[in-house]
């Protein structure tokens, strides 16, 4: 009898073993550590589209200290406004303000149900400046993942794109060429059999 009970003792000493540790993914260790400024802005009127010149002013003396580069990010909240025309063409007024600054842009937009609307005039303008990534690491033991989410984030060559991605995949790839329509290398004789 001893020995089958020294037999399974030993067997659940040996599984216990085989549990994976509890690691955090590499890719999640990582933050960006940004700076933040904001700016609360008003449209003419709730039906409006357009800008007071007082406003306009307001707007362009808070963004040209920021001096913003393409690897900013610049997130603006759009008031839903009395009606979906009225909303396109703030995105448009908004826009067009903007236009000349190389940051990257964000346009946020409500999408509830339109009955709702109030015709609100007030948005939020944020710049967001990523500085570098934050490698997030328990410090009183050695955790398994913690040099290679500091390699990566020493190879990050944007950490505005931990903060916020570019909405395509172009920055780092290249785009493939089109395929060329399979109808018309058969016309020409082109597809070649390798």
């Amino acid at each position: 009898m001893r020995g089958p009970l020294t037999f399974a003792l030993i067997a659940l000493l040996g599984l216990a073993g085989c549990e994976e540790p509890n690691m955090t993914p590499t890719v999640e260790r990582l933050a960006p550590r940004t700076a933040e400024a904001s700016l609360t802005y008003s449209f003419a009127s709730g039906s409006s589209a357009s800008f007071t010149g007082a406003e306009r002013q307001r707007i362009e003396h808070f963004l040209k200290p920021l001096a913003l580069n393409r690897h900013d990010t610049l997130i603006v909240s759009v008031p839903k406004g009395s009606s979906a025309r009225v909303d396109a063409q703030r995105v448009r007024a908004l826009d067009s303000l903007l236009s000349r600054l190389p940051a990257q842009k964000r346009y946020v937009a409500g999408s509830d149900f339109r009955d709702l609307s109030t015709g609100a005039r007030s948005g939020v303008m944020r710049a967001v400046r990523t500085s570098g990534l934050t490698v997030t690491c328990p410090t009183e033991t050695k955790s398994e993942g913690c040099a290679n989410a500091r390699n990566l984030a020493a190879m990050v060559a944007y950490p505005g794109d931990v903060f916020l991605p570019a909405p395509t995949g172009t920055r780092y790839l290249p785009a493939p060429p089109p395929p060329e329509p399979l109808a018309s290398s058969l016309e020409t004789g082109s597809l070649s059999s390798e």
